[in-house]
Order: structure tokens, then C-alpha cells, then sequence
């Protein structure tokens, strides 16, 4: 039964009501009033920075949804495009880091999996997907046997479903070398840089005063060993460059 589950999971297309949702949400902002970029790496708080930041947005919402691109018009997630992908892809944007202020934020890896796996259940009809989160014993269950497949070398990057479980870092760096220039980590605002808590105003203090940024935490102890390993192999530049401890 948890085999036929992660084949719906794995191969559902990319339309109906739960593609749609997958596309909602905070596009990555080019603000050229303010010069600034801010690049949207999915499941790190996207959404619950959305209103501070959209107002400054000056791309006119070019980057939002899926689309199809060149050479043979394969589909991106244009709200979560990587840094190798706007370079190819929007070079005229790309240029922009040079000289606009840019940043973006880090969540843990294992909590930022299985979110990305919650999220990734609106692809399901509601009936199945909330059979799937309600159960926690079904939660995880699926979400490990799911996580072998999705974690595999180059399946993320070949399937716009699957977006959301890329590493962190292809978002940021480009030839090891990173990019932006701040990277803040989810969980530590009181860290965060000061000019991302100015263009943040009233939403950076109130993530600073929730306990659990990005939601209540996963139970990460319920992720297979073989899942843990896959992690550690699919996100290690993200583990090393944003200091994340391994399980």
C-alpha cells in the first residue's frame, strides 16, 4: 500500500489544484527602487516573508509559476529558479547581483525535507493527503520510502515537481563560490543581518519572538537510517557552507 502511495506521489503531473498550490506563493523579488534581490529558497519561510517584501517587487511578478523553457521547453518553477539557472536564463537579471544587495535564508536540511514532503502531498487528491498527514505512523512511513526515490543524483533537477528538494546551496552559490551576499539561517533571526531585518521591519520581530520558525519541528528521529545517509549525501555542501549539524 505505501509503494502505490509513493508512485501517486512520485508521478503526478503538473496540473490540477495541487499544482496550483505548489505554485502559489513568494516569487523571488527584484526591487530596482530599492536594489535589492531576494532569491526564494522553497521551505525557508518564503510565505511568511511575502508581505513585508512584494510591495518592493519590480519584476512585475515575472517570476512566478511554472513554465516552459528552451531548449526542448522543459518546465521551471520560475518562484524558485537556481543561481546556474537565472544565469542562463535571465542573464540581464543575473547581472543585477553584482551590484544590488542579496540575500535569502537556510532551514535546517531534515526539517526542511520533511516540509518540503508535506507540501509536496497537495500534488495528491485531499482525500489521500490528508490521510497521509493526519497518521503520523503513515507520515512518515511514506515520506521515507518517498525520500529514496526523490533524493536520488539528478532527480530533483529533472522533474519541476520536485524543486523544492533541491539543495540549498544551488540557490546561492554557483561553482562553489556563493553568490548573494547574506545567507541567513531560518531558525537564528536574532542573528540575522541588519539590513534583512530593516527591509523586513514588523515580520522580523514577530519571527523572533515565535518558537518555532518555519513551523512546529519534525520528528527527524523517524527518518530511516538509509534516508539520513541519502540526505547527508544529497545536501552535503549544504551541511558544510551553512553549518548545520548531522545526525
Amino acid at each position: 500500500m505505501f509503494n502505490w502511495w509513493v508512485s501517486i506521489l512520485r508521478h503526478s503531473g503538473p496540473s490540477g489544484a495541487g499544482a496550483a498550490a505548489l505554485q502559489k506563493g513568494l516569487r523571488m523579488i527584484v526591487s530596482d527602487r530599492h536594489g535589492f534581490i531576494f532569491v526564494h529558497n522553497p521551505k525557508a519561510g518564503g510565505m511568511s516573508f511575502r508581505t513585508a517584501l512584494k510591495p518592493r517587487d519590480d519584476s512585475g511578478g515575472f517570476f512566478d509559476g511554472w513554465r516552459p523553457y528552451p531548449p526542448q521547453g522543459r518546465q521551471l518553477d520560475r518562484m524558485h529558479l537556481t543561481l546556474a539557472q537565472i544565469r542562463r536564463h535571465h542573464p540581464e537579471t543575473f547581472g543585477k547581483f553584482e551590484t544590488y544587495y542579496s540575500f535569502g535564508f537556510v532551514r535546517d536540511p531534515y526539517q526542511r525535507l520533511c516540509s518540503a514532503f508535506s507540501q509536496h502531498l497537495t500534488l495528491a487528491t485531499p482525500i489521500l493527503r490528508d490521510s497521509v498527514r493526519e497518521d503520523p505512523d503513515v507520515f512518515y512511513s511514506v515520506l521515507n520510502r518517498f525520500a529514496l526515490r526523490a533524493l536520488r543524483p539528478h532527480a530533483a533537477e529533472n522533474d519541476v515537481k520536485l524543486t523544492h528538494f533541491l539543495p540549498q546551496s544551488a540557490f546561492f552559490t554557483l561553482n562553489g563560490a556563493q553568490v548573494l551576499t547574506d545567507i541567513a539561517r531560518l531558525e537564528t533571526p536574532e542573528h540575522w543581518p541588519e539590513r534583512i531585518t530593516t527591509l523586513l521591519g514588523s515580520r522580523a520581530q514577530r519571527l523572533n519572538q515565535t518558537p518555532h520558525r518555519g513551523g512546529a519541528p519534525y520528528d527527524v528521529s523517524r527518518l530511516s537510517r538509509a534516508v539520513l545517509d541519502l540526505v547527508h549525501e544529497a545536501y552535503a555542501e549544504d551541511f558544510e557552507r551553512f553549518g548545520f549539524a548531522r545526525l
